[in-house]
């Protein structure tokens, strides 16, 4: 994932609901990002068809994902978990000891 120019178009975070945060017992489902027609998000059918919500821009997940294996080469997966959610809620990555 750190080789940024390489790793193409990060696909979207899809989920039935949206909780306002990821959770580990989540059901949650990878498609591509909406295209924008007449200032509306137009998602792919997929999306459209099993009523699914936007809950994560793959680009900002992946820069999440980035940022904790930066801070932390050996980080757990409390770590990845917590970091998305940090981000949700503040615009702003989560800082951890190194």
């Amino acid at each position: 994932m750190k080789d940024v120019a390489n790793r193409g178009d990060a696909a979207c975070i899809f989920a039935e609901k949206d909780l306002g945060k990821l959770s580990s017992s989540g059901v949650y489902f990878l498609d591509e990002y909406p295209d924008v027609v007449n200032d509306r998000s137009d998602f792919p059918d997929f999306v459209r068809k099993n009523e699914l919500v936007l809950v994560h821009y793959g680009q900002q997940f992946a820069d999440v994902v980035d940022k904790v294996i930066d801070q932390r080469l050996n980080a757990s997966a409390e770590d990845f978990g917590k970091a998305p959610n940090f981000f949700m809620e503040r615009d702003d990555f989560l800082d951890l000891e190194p």
